[in-house]
């Protein structure tokens, strides 16, 4: 019994700082990414839930995301309900416990191959596979290697270029009409004569 507490004791002092660095390498890949893209709140990707948020903002541009509503938000609370319920449910009732991590585990990798999808799109396939083989311990080394990668083929992603578009300034837009009014040809009085251009021509006729 000694033997095995001693054994349980050193496998825990090793498996910590390897989940603790996973972790760290999974939490900066997506603050570099979301720090690519410009959002002001990329450093929730190092605080546990608010992750969630992060990894939703990165992925909502993408198909079935976009056509949810406060995605990010939406995806961080389902996260954390789901998990919290399935940890709740594991001692109480163990079938629909299974369950619902299941279905955790489905929405977390739909989620990462939607990630994988849009800043490595060649290797989202064996990127996918890798994570669910390796039941998720690839994916936060998975997640760090294309930290510095751009979004991929965003000309089809509709809420992309609708963020682009909001972000140029109102005052750009409206000296562009400006100077779309100024190159259209219009009856100018002449600045010599004071006389109206076409006014003119019609006297001369």
């Amino acid at each position: 019994m000694e033997n095995f507490l001693a054994l349980f004791f050193i496998i825990m002092i090793l498996l910590i700082p390897i989940a603790l660095l996973l972790y760290l390498l999974s939490a900066y890949g997506m603050y570099k990414l979301a720090k690519n893209e410009g959002y002001a709140l990329a450093w929730f990707a190092f605080i546990p839930i608010l992750q969630y948020y992060t990894w939703g903002q990165l992925i909502e541009d993408q198909k079935i995301a976009r056509d949810i509503y406060a995605f990010p938000i939406v995806f961080m609370l389902v996260s954390f309900i789901l998990s919290m319920v399935a940890t709740i449910l594991e001692t109480s009732t163990p079938t629909l416990g299974m369950i619902l991590n299941l279905t955790v585990g489905v929405i977390f990798f739909i989620a990462l191959y939607l990630l994988y999808y849009k800043y490595a799109r060649e290797r989202a396939v064996l990127y996918i596979v890798l994570s669910v083989l390796t039941l998720g311990l690839a994916a936060p080394i998975l997640i760090f290697m294309i930290r510095n990668n751009s979004p991929a083929n965003t000309n089809d992603s509709d809420l992309y270029m609708h963020r682009i578009y909001n972000s140029i300034d109102e005052d750009v837009v409206k000296n562009k009409w400006r100077l779309d009014d100024a190159s259209l040809p219009r009856n100018t009085n002449d600045p010599a004569k004071g006389v109206n251009s076409s006014s003119k021509s019609d006297e001369n006729k």
